[in-house]
């Protein structure tokens, strides 16, 4: 009798950490799927960020073509076109302070108000 129930409390105790260790797993691994929830970028859009560069404390966004505005935030929702984050770009360069264990997103903007596909920067 003894055996049996040693048996039972082994093998649910084996039971109980695999059902929290799957619970774990599946929260700590990355999904590779989270952006069925975004816009596509547009397509046609001939603005892109050609390089980003990481400076000490500051990124040098360089961008082709004309894009009129660029965006960068911690957070991968692209920006409504009406949003606070969006800066103007000139000589298609731009200059910006960021802190360096952070990640951010940047998004560039053309004069008809179509919105690039994001770029991730750091972690």
């Amino acid at each position: 009798m003894k055996s049996n129930s040693s048996t039972f409390i082994v093998l649910s105790g084996i039971f109980i950490l695999s059902i929290f260790s799957f619970v774990i797993a599946k929260n700590i691994l990355q999904n590779n799927n989270d952006d069925k929830y975004y816009a596509k970028p547009n397509e046609d859009m001939i603005a892109r960020i050609d390089k980003i560069t990481k400076g000490e404390d500051k990124l040098i966004i360089t961008t082709i073509g004309n894009p009129v505005a660029y965006c960068l935030k911690t957070t991968k929702s692209i920006p409504q076109n009406n949003s606070l984050c969006w800066n103007k770009i000139e000589n298609n360069k731009v200059e910006v302070s960021y802190f360096k264990y952070k990640k951010y997103y940047v998004w560039i903007k053309d004069n008809e108000g179509r919105i690039s596909e994001r770029v991730v920067i750091g972690e």
